[in-house]
């Protein structure tokens, strides 16, 4: 405890900051759009993540964008090969994407944001990366199974945030001597 106050509530009074909000913000921006973000959109994101709206949504709103769109060749294919190496992390094989690639020429890219957003194999990547950032440390099977699956139950990053931050592990981790 740090002045008589959990971990779990610095970590939650960190991840309600207009501070960390903002940098949110700014990292989806810089991943996906490639820029850094207007400040419309920074004001209007921060603050939409700070009235209780998930940073899956912010991420799908600027994945479903036009400019995300442009910027991969406003095509089906581009789109679909885009939202593969963002989302998950490579390139689609074969014909595995076909699926994707016909939904969005039916106009449907928000089913195909929800189906790769939402896949295992997303969530995957998303649990392995907050291993390595806040545990320095690949997952173990068991905890990336179980992590995952709560992801696929809930959707509910922030919770997973806060766990990993509250945590013991991230805890000892971060003690300076």
């Amino acid at each position: 405890m740090m002045m008589g106050l959990s971990r779990n509530t610095v970590v939650q009074a960190i991840q309600g900051s207009r501070e960390y909000n903002q940098r949110v913000v700014t990292q989806l921006y810089q991943r996906y759009l490639h820029r850094t973000p207007d400040a419309g959109g920074l004001t209007s994101f921060t603050n939409t993540l700070m009235n209780g709206v998930s940073e899956l949504t912010i991420r799908q709103i600027i994945l479903g964008s036009a400019e995300y769109w442009s910027i991969h060749g406003s095509t089906a294919a581009g789109f679909v090969q885009a939202l593969y190496n963002d989302v998950v992390g490579r390139s689609y094989n074969g014909t595995e994407a076909s699926y994707w690639i016909t939904l969005a020429k039916s106009g449907n890219r928000a089913a195909v944001l929800g189906g790769l957003t939402g896949s295992w194999e997303a969530n995957s990547v998303i649990v392995g990366n907050l291993y390595q950032t806040l545990l320095h440390r690949s997952p173990d099977p068991a905890g990336l199974a179980g992590w995952v699956n709560f992801l696929q139950a809930t959707g509910n990053w922030s919770y997973v945030i806060n766990l990993f931050g509250a945590s013991i592990e991230f805890y000892n981790d971060s003690l300076v001597f």
